[in-house]
Formats: C-alpha cells, structure tokens, sequence
C-alpha cells in the first residue's frame, strides 16, 4: 500500500497501529471464546459422570422392573450401550486405540475436505452460521475486512485495487465472495453499499 500510495512513512505508522489493534481484537475474541469452552467442558464432563455412574444404576432399575423376557427401549438401549463401553476399558486397548485412531482419521479427513474448494465453501458458511462462535467469526472477517481496506484507501491505492488486495486477506470464503460483488458493483460504476447489505453478512 505504501509503495502504491507513495506515502510509505505514514503506512507504516498507520500499519503499526493496525497491528496493535489486531491484537487486541484478537485478545477480545479468545477472553470471548472462554466462557462457552468451559460451559462446553462441563457439560462434556457431565455427560461422562452421568455415564459411568448414574446410567448403570438406572439399568439395574429398568432390568428389574421391565423383566429379563421385555427388552428395554431402542434410545434406552443405546444410552445404556455407551455408558457399558465407556465402563469396560475406556482408555485401554482396543477402545482406547480405535477412540484414538478414529479421532485423528476424522480430524485429517475434515482437513482434507476443508482444502478442496467447496469444502473450504461449506466450513466457512459453517463458521459465520454457529452459535456464540459464529458471530465471533463475522465480526472478525468484518473488522479485517474494514481495517484492511481503510488503510489501502486512505493511503491512495485505487479502491478497485483495493478491493481485490482485502477479498484476499478476508480470510472467509464467504466474506471474501461479498468483496468481490462490491468490486464488481465498484466496477460497473454503482455503491458500495448495495452489495454489501444484499450478501447479508455485513450489519447495516
């Protein structure tokens, strides 16, 4: 932007405070994340303690009044099926390898799939459309969005050229689609705004 401008000193004294504001932008998002991470921690925590020591009581009761000849209900079965498996050997092998082979085979195939176009597509709209994380992730995109093209314009770089550079850097598929409408909106000579509010991704 400072070669383009011709005004290198004060981008990178305005690219400083970009920094600086990135940071603590990212430092909001992480204090932001905490709080559902241990809601979801907890919750995750109960679900074991309910699992290994309540469920098996109630199986008992079940068994006891149902009879050994009624088989227990499908969603009961299921429940009582998982609390069992977690009971014998958990983290020892095989379940605790196959638990561990089948967390890394999902993790590296969701990786892979996020790398193809349409997967990486897919897991952006995912990311702007989750509960509490989702509106994180578009207020992220957002603020990139808006700091980044800020800092082109106001350094005199063409707001096409700009445009391009911050649909690059949006780091959303989505975000970054939204860009290249204005772009193409900037281009046929109509506003910004039109096709910012019709991508309904950016607030009013």
């Amino acid at each position: 932007a400072g070669e383009l401008g011709g005004v290198l000193e004060v981008v990178l004294n305005r690219l400083a405070e970009y920094q600086e504001k990135a940071q603590k932008l990212k430092n909001k998002i992480v204090s932001a994340m905490v709080y559902p991470v241990i809601v979801m921690f907890i919750a995750v925590a109960i679900v074991f303690f309910l699992l290994l020591f309540i469920v098996p009581k109630f199986k008992k009761i079940f068994e006891e009044m149902l009879g050994a000849d009624e088989p227990l209900p499908l969603i009961t079965r299921i429940v009582t099926g998982a609390s069992g498996w977690l009971i014998e050997r958990p983290f020892v092998l095989p379940n605790g390898l196959l638990l561990i082979l089948g967390g890394f085979a999902i993790a590296f195939a969701f990786k892979a799939f996020a790398s193809t176009v349409k997967g990486r597509l897919i897991v952006d709209r995912m990311k702007l459309n989750m509960p509490v994380f989702g509106d994180i992730q578009r207020k992220s995109a957002i603020s990139r969005f808006s700091r980044t093209l800020g800092t082109l314009v106001t350094s005199g770089v063409p707001i096409l050229q700009a445009l391009n550079i911050t649909r690059d850097t949006s780091g959303n598929v989505i975000v970054g689609s939204a860009v290249a409408a204005v772009h193409e909106s900037v281009k046929e000579g109509e506003t910004i705004t039109k096709p910012l509010e019709d991508s309904n991704i950016f607030p009013p």
